[in-house]
């Protein structure tokens, strides 16, 4: 049955996934998600491995190119395989799989374009400056590079906060990167066109960002909200600071090795537990005045069945189930 990249998901839904990744019923597309407040491409490794799919044996996910998580022609070509025209697959099965997809996610890129917006007063002409985003991190964590390269440009009285903007609309840097552009921008051709300001701060649509310690305290409340439905908040109040710090440096510095030492704990059950309490989610839609939908989602049915994706969107987003019940 034909399914629709995820980006042409009815009301443009993102899901913000704050547990295993979980994946439709049939074998595409991937969905985007968030995983421990990181953005991810979810894909069905962990998730077999973590029983998400009423399925048994391994079997292969067939990926789209539009919906790979390396944002398709702009792929990494080791990931590709040797025909650049193949459609990419992942195999699915092994607890050994996991490593490689999520690593494979965390590496996802968007390359972007940051221009100055036009009545900016400037010295000489800006040039635009130009980046790979991580899909996983905050606007305001990884643009330093991009913020240095306009300031040569301009008068420093004429320098206040720095705030971008997509096609008219001011893009939060609380959400990370890859929400931003699924939302906004993923029709779109790239490289992905965002445009810097340095005054007229849209108070009413933007929080201010005066330095990454607020980065790290929105992140960090991300987390310790989603283990307070998963764990009770046993996990994470039983480590120590020094791990709250590795886990945060891990993603400002984009450590992959970094982070998941750490992550890795907040992933896990006890073995004679089906899974988390809830699993932590959020549905973000950008056709409503509803910013997302949130609530309480076990992994296992009343009747002991094991959830899908598709078990939650039909209870809490049936808007983004077609009537073929495809995404």
């Amino acid at each position: 049955m034909h399914q629709r990249p995820c980006h042409r998901i009815r009301q443009r839904c993102w899901m913000l996934l704050e547990g295993p990744p979980i994946v439709g019923e049939q074998k595409g597309p991937c969905v985007p998600a968030m995983y421990k407040g990181l953005v991810l491409l979810a894909t069905a490794a962990a998730a077999v491995r973590k029983g998400w799919l009423v399925e048994s044996g391994p079997r292969t996910l067939h990926l789209p190119p539009e919906t790979h998580p390396f944002c398709g022609p702009q792929a990494h070509p080791t990931h590709l395989g040797k025909d650049a025209g193949a459609v990419p697959t992942v195999s699915i099965g092994r607890m050994t799989d996991d490593k490689d997809v999520l690593r494979d996610v965390w590496f996802g890129r968007i390359p972007t374009c940051f221009m100055l917006y036009q009545d900016e007063i400037t010295e000489r002409e800006a040039e635009p400056y130009y980046l790979l985003l991580p899909r996983i991190s905050y606007l305001t964590l990884v643009t330093d590079k991009v913020k240095k390269h306009f300031q040569k440009v301009m008068r420093q009285e004429d320098v206040t906060e720095i705030w971008f903007e997509y096609e008219g609309t001011p893009l939060k840097w609380h959400f990370p990167i890859g929400l931003l552009f699924d939302l906004h921008a993923s029709n779109t051709a790239l490289p992905w066109n965002i445009t810097v300001h340095f005054k007229n701060f849209p108070e009413k649509d933007l929080l201010h960002c005066p330095s990454k310690d607020v980065i790290e305290a929105h992140f960090m409340a991300c987390v310790k909200e989603a283990d307070a439905l998963k764990h009770k908040s046993q996990v994470i109040n039983e480590m120590q600071k020094k791990d709250h710090k590795q886990l945060w440096m891990g993603l400002q510095n984009d450590k992959f090795d970094q982070f998941w030492a750490i992550n890795r704990k907040l992933m896990e059950y006890p073995p004679e537990d089906s899974g988390f309490r809830y699993v932590p989610f959020r549905i973000y839609q950008v056709t409503t005045e509803r910013p997302f939908i949130q609530k309480l989602f076990r992994p296992v049915a009343a009747n002991g069945q094991l959830n899908t994706l598709g078990d939650l969107l039909k209870e809490v987003c049936p808007a983004a189930i077609t009537p073929e019940g495809t995404l």
